[in-house]
């Protein structure tokens, strides 16, 4: 029988009401411990020891990532000079971002900001400086900046620099390391033992594509977090979890692919349904992180297809594992707690808009990271310049080769220009991106920065405007973008008030 997707959906509800009811005496004593286990990542996020705390800890987190996504509101000069500056980036006119941007000390001209909870709401206001204070949970704190770089031999570009702090609490370097690892694992292995019949019946109604071997384990995530789940079964569905094979060596395979229905999307959300309609084909990414170990992890998107998959080994606590030749590397696993290491992030990605598609491969990164007691540090150097190819027909009339025929270079001679001029950032060393995460007990900072020189022609210019008409959401559907989010974030923290609910478990359980 063919069900409607609302009739789906109330099916779904109806089997996720059964998961959640209580579990009497009589039935499986460790179907508690199995709630337990499944929420270990969570836990591990904030390194207490006592899980009620650190529970509670992430009912504050999610409170206030609620009041960011549902509430947030700029003063009155904060929204005049977003106005002035979002202009600029819409339009890829970096001549009037530069000038919108208010504190001058020449050649730089910056804005910055502030942002904290203010009661129910988010508040968003112009700060004086680089260096306001973020002392409480949530607040965050922006940079942008920029100069005219011009120079006669590359090109007329500007230095663009942006800095992001937030304070993120209780969550530290080494509690989402742990974390991360956990979430793989517990995405790759089964527990070993069945989540209830109607946790069972749900995840296989609602994700039934899934092949037989992943089937127990869904039911298992499902059970973990059955409010979370139906609530994505709402708009989307999980196509695989595990690789094949899906152990080998003592490690265990993920490879997790989930895609939004289009159907289920538009009645849940109709305006991050047609978002997703306006992004259409957009993109399609294939991005590989290796190291001389081999193959960590690799990560698709098809906005296309709306689809995106992670592919990654792991061993049985929790570390990840490299591959090589498609054979997992045990011996090369990550540790508890890695001090250094350098890897890159490899990227090919095919870009279409209006007809035309533009391709980069072999766009690499490579990374540098560090770890000590203030916590982790990652710095990364784009220097060079990917292989770029441009095919199609600009608005589905006009080839490729034509357009260049009319203009002063062919059309990937452009991308491979703006390329260029990125790679040449700082003085040959390559665009800056870098990331710190403190290793606190609370009060955490996470800090994000960025630096590179943008290529300002007419024709960059009017290419990247073309593709801002693709990428960025109308108010509408950022106002839908930000209902979806806030759906997922409460389904969450009803599944967190159930586990806080959940005391001593039977320890003689043996799920893993």
């Amino acid at each position: 029988m063919a069900y409607r997707p609302r009739t789906r959906w109330l099916l779904i509800f109806g089997l996720c009401l059964g998961t959640v009811m209580p579990v009497a005496a009589a039935e499986n004593a460790c179907h508690d411990a199995l709630v337990v286990d499944q929420w270990q990542p969570f836990v591990a996020l904030t390194r207490h020891g006592n899980a009620s705390d650190a529970l509670a800890d992430l009912g504050r987190v999610i409170a206030v990532q609620r009041l960011i996504v549902g509430h947030a509101e700029p003063d009155a000069a904060a929204r005049k000079l977003r106005g002035a500056l979002w202009k600029g980036v819409r339009d890829y006119d970096l001549d009037a971002l530069y000038e919108a941007l208010p504190v001058a000390d020449p050649p730089w001209r910056a804005a910055y900001f502030i942002s904290r909870p203010a009661g129910d709401i988010y508040r968003l206001s112009v700060a004086d400086g680089p260096d306001a204070t973020i002392d409480s949970l949530g607040a965050i704190r922006t940079t942008l900046a920029a100069k005219p770089d011009e120079k006669a031999d590359r090109g007329d570009a500007f230095t663009v620099r942006g800095a992001l702090g937030a304070n993120i609490g209780p969550i530290g370097w080494q509690g989402a390391y742990e974390a991360a690892g956990l979430g793989i694992l517990h995405s790759a292995q089964p527990a070993n033992i069945s989540a209830p019949g109607p946790a069972q019946q749900a995840a296989n109604g609602a994700f039934g594509e899934l092949a037989k071997d992943d089937r127990p384990l869904m039911a298992q995530l499902w059970y973990g977090l059955p409010v979370t789940w139906a609530w994505y079964a709402r708009i989307g569905r999980v196509e695989q979890l595990r690789g094949v094979p899906a152990t080998a060596g003592g490690v265990h395979h993920l490879h997790y692919q989930a895609a939004l229905d289009a159907s289920e999307l538009a009645d849940a959300y109709p305006a991050v349904d047609d978002y997703m309609a306006q992004l259409a084909d957009l993109v399609e990414a294939r991005i590989r992180v290796t190291s001389a170990a081999g193959q960590w992890l690799v990560f698709t998107v098809d906005s296309g297809a709306r689809q995106i998959s992670v592919d990654a080994w792991v061993d049985d606590d929790g570390h990840l594992v490299p591959s090589a030749d498609g054979a997992p590397r045990p011996d090369q696993a990550l540790g508890d707690t890695p001090a250094r290491g350098d890897f890159s992030t490899d990227i090919n990605a095919r870009m279409r808009a209006y007809g035309m598609v533009i391709a980069f491969d072999d766009l690499t990164i490579d990374w540098h990271f560090t770890a000590d007691a203030s916590g982790g540090h990652l710095v990364g150097r784009l220097d060079d310049v990917p292989v770029t190819r441009t095919s199609g027909r600009a608005f589905g009339i006009v080839p490729t080769g034509m357009l260049d025929a009319l203009m002063p270079k062919d059309l990937a001679s452009f991308a491979e220009q703006f390329m260029q001029r990125l790679a040449d950032s700082d003085d040959g060393a390559g665009a800056r991106l870098a990331l710190d995460l403190t290793d606190r007990s609370t009060d955490n900072r996470l800090v994000f920065e960025g630096e590179g020189d943008l290529l300002d022609n007419f024709f960059v210019r009017f290419g990247v405007k073309l593709m801002n008409g693709r990428v960025l959401p109308s108010g509408e559907q950022l106002a839908g973008l930000r209902r979806l989010l806030d759906d997922g974030l409460g389904a969450f923290e009803a599944d967190r008030l159930r586990r806080a609910g959940i005391g001593r478990v039977d320890t003689a359980c043996h799920l893993r």
